[in-house]
């Protein structure tokens, strides 16, 4: 969900008309994820078990899929065992683009939000999936 380099992509390098390059472009899609209620020990117990392109936080998500809240790895890691992540979290709603959103605008959201990363979901706030 955060963006890793710059697509340089065949359009550009083929001459083509330069097109406005949209979130889409740079979605990461293997990142960590948790219920609210799950505790910090839970959560860290779980990172090692697969690999991830960025998890540098956990995206909370909701029984309907829903993208709830974003937790930094490092409040995690640091926090009591029991502490349940809701209580890690910030909150999403100025942190959440679409696909479809331009990748400049997402920056913009992202600058004004104070925000490393974006959650992109659908326009049900549902994250999006591989």
């Amino acid at each position: 969900m955060t963006a890793q380099s710059i697509n340089t992509g065949p359009a550009a390098a083929a001459g083509s008309p330069a097109r406005a390059e949209s979130v889409a472009d740079y979605i990461v899609e293997a990142v960590p994820t948790a219920r609210p209620d799950e505790s910090a020990a839970a959560v860290r117990g779980r990172l090692t078990e697969r690999r991830y392109e960025d998890a540098s936080h956990i995206f909370l998500v909701d029984d309907a899929g829903r993208l709830v809240g974003v937790a930094a790895i490092g409040d995690v890691m640091a926090s009591p065992a029991a502490t349940p992540l809701h209580m890690l979290a910030r909150d999403v709603n100025s942190h959440v683009v679409t696909p479809a959103t331009d990748r400049e605008e997402a920056a913009s959201t992202a600058i004004r939000a104070g925000a490393s990363v974006l959650g992109v979901c659908d326009a049900n706030a549902r994250r999006r999936r591989p």
